[in-house]
């Protein structure tokens, strides 16, 4: 999930102020700091030093707890604080400039009014890997004197290894971008951010229009919410453009430029943008823009670029997830977009689900649920491929349970039958037919490759150095992939720790998986040493003994007590006609 991290935060560099034209900032030559009413429709940059990620606490008498029913609460402490914070409007206004933090800290409940806003953080937790927060922030706190800044946060996502920590975690070089509120009265409006590896910005024979190149772009285009929404969605580019008209059909969106400077190494640059014409070749990705503010990057090029782009214009709610909306929320939030709305009567179209179609239409998929809609995102037609990989230093002996001469269909559909062990590289079949095994190499280049099989699923648990027969101890991979594209099923990938954990296990996933319970997307997950809380509230885990994610009901016969999740977050899913990619599980051993 390591992507994640350039999307979100903008990057900006202290001497950005004298770059923006004085006309737009919120001060000039000595004015008046800003005013009581401040427009609401600014983002903010800012960039600090350090700070300090925190857990909240509550505290009843001498002892000290962490509430483990919390909403992942933390205390934001940001050190070194610059003087100046950047700010530009939402279209279709087309402005930049700049105000003091102490001025934009004083006016926070002005600009924000009941609805503490979202934000985007990037920074280093262990260089060189930069790491992105999604955060709601209340509550800043200022002090001049020590130049510090404090906010009490909610942490909506993450890309660091460890999404929920229970510790302080230490941040360094950080930018927040801070987003606009959705207008009271208004659906949810959310923004769209991109990264890639370089970027470059060409001048073209039309006076003021340039030509912007990603180089290298990510597959993954992130949707983030603004508040008083809480989620996040991974996209593609290809439904940005298939979209852009229906999106941006009033006017071009404005949107944010940052990156290293290659001209300057180390130096953080950032420009403000005016985007049209999408278009994208291979992992290449061009936009026609028009510069609004920031530095001249003409002669430049940028490496770790981010770009967040503007709200679309009509901005439908997501689903509610209750009533008949939730019956269908897991068919209808993963697709092209979260545009999952009740249905207008007169919206309706007869032929809404035949390709290249952008009418709001009923979503049949979704069964009983009639009055819910999506727009349209054709089967993907293709495979899943499963990849098995020894990342430690030795041979080690995998352990495969399926089902063998369709002996069982498992989680597999009827008619959908199991690949069988002849499918996989297996050495030695265990008498009983239930279990085979096979000797690993080191190295990506001894891995196993499983190539799905059209009319099949791949349904299995995997282990790695221990007989499932032994019944405790080990850590399993759970995988069903390639379910019938036919039939409202999911893919569904999980690490099991239920009959205990012998070492560590990473899957690494494609675009479109969702954590079950949640509207959170994630693209891999790992477990952590031990049996206990290490283990608790992971994304895609089953802590020991707790073989309902939440509880213990009928667990295998290990002893040892039990640290069950407070939420069913322990399934990663993905609707079944989107497949595709690679899924790979990767074997760490005890190396933590």
């Amino acid at each position: 999930m390591k992507r994640l991290r350039t999307v979100l935060g903008g990057a900006v560099m202290f001497g950005l102020l004298a770059m923006f034209p004085m006309g737009c900032s919120d001060s000039d030559n000595g004015s008046a700091p800003v005013p009581p009413n401040v427009p609401t429709n600014r983002i903010y940059v800012m960039t600090i030093g350090s700070g300090v990620l925190t857990p909240a606490f509550e505290s009843e008498g001498e002892a000290t707890a962490l509430d483990t029913t919390q909403d992942w609460e933390y205390i934001l402490t940001l050190n070194n604080v610059t003087e100046d914070i950047l700010w530009y409007t939402n279209r279709p206004e087309r402005k930049a400039g700049a105000t003091s933090i102490n001025d934009y800290a004083g006016s926070w409940n002005e600009i924000y009014g009941e609805v503490s806003p979202n934000a985007a953080l990037d920074g280093y937790l262990i260089e060189p890997i930069h790491d992105g927060l999604y955060l709601n922030l209340k509550d800043p706190l200022y002090d001049p004197e020590t130049n510090s800044l404090v906010f009490q946060v909610t942490l909506l996502g993450s890309s660091m290894d460890n999404p929920h920590p229970v510790d302080p975690v230490d941040i360094y070089d950080i930018r927040i971008t801070v987003f606009d509120n959705t207008p009271a009265g208004e659906v949810n409006y959310w923004s769209f951010g991109q990264a890639a590896r370089e970027s470059v910005l060409e001048e073209t024979t039309t006076e003021g229009l340039y030509k912007l190149s990603l180089i290298g772009v990510y597959p993954e285009l992130y949707q983030l919410q603004n508040a008083p929404g809480t989620r996040y969605e991974v996209l593609n580019q290809a439904s940005l453009e298939y979209n852009w008209r229906t999106y941006f059909s009033t006017s071009a969106p404005n949107a944010s430029l940052t990156g290293i400077s290659l001209v300057n190494p180390g130096e953080l640059k950032l420009a403000l943008l005016e985007l049209e014409n999408p278009s994208h070749d291979g992992t290449n990705v061009y936009y026609d823009v028009r510069v609004l503010g920031g530095q001249n990057l003409s002669n430049d090029t940028l490496s770790d670029v981010a770009l967040l782009i503007d709200a679309p214009d009509d901005q439908y709610p997501l689903c509610s997830q209750i009533g008949n909306e939730a019956k269908c929320y897991g068919h209808c939030f993963p697709k092209t977009t979260s545009l999952c709305c009740p249905n207008p009567p007169a919206q309706e179209t007869p032929n809404c689900h035949e390709p290249g179609s952008t009418d709001w239409c009923k979503f049949t998929a979704c069964k009983s649920c009639t009055d819910v809609c999506t727009t349209y995102q054709a089967p993907s037609g293709d495979q899943t491929t499963l990849v098995i990989q020894n990342d430690t230093k030795k041979d080690v002996t995998v352990y495969l349970q399926a089902g063998n001469d369709h002996a069982t269909d498992g989680a597999c559909s009827a008619g959908w039958p199991p690949l069988q062990f002849s499918d996989f590289p297996c050495e030695k079949i265990h008498t009983g037919g239930g279990v085979c095994e096979w000797t690993l190499k080191p190295g990506a280049e001894n891995a196993n490759t499983i190539k799905g099989v059209n009319g099949n699923c791949t349904n299995g648990t995997i282990t790695f150095d221990m007989d499932p027969a032994k019944t405790c101890g080990m850590s399993l991979g759970e995988f069903t992939l390639n379910v019938d594209p036919s039939k409202d099923l999911q893919e569904g990938v999980d690490i099991s720790l239920v009959n205990g954990n012998n070492g560590k296990i990473v899957v690494d996933l494609g675009t479109g998986w969702m954590v079950q319970s949640t509207t959170r997307f994630v693209t891999s997950i790992e477990n952590y040493e031990g049996t206990g809380a290490n283990n608790q509230n992971k994304d895609g885990v089953y802590n020991y003994l707790c073989d309902t994610c939440t509880a213990k009901v009928n667990p295998p016969n290990c002893s040892g007590t039990e640290t069950c999740s407070s939420q069913e977050t322990c399934n990663l899913l993905r609707d079944g006609d989107q497949q595709g990619g690679t899924v790979t599980f990767t074997w760490k051993g005890t190396e933590w």
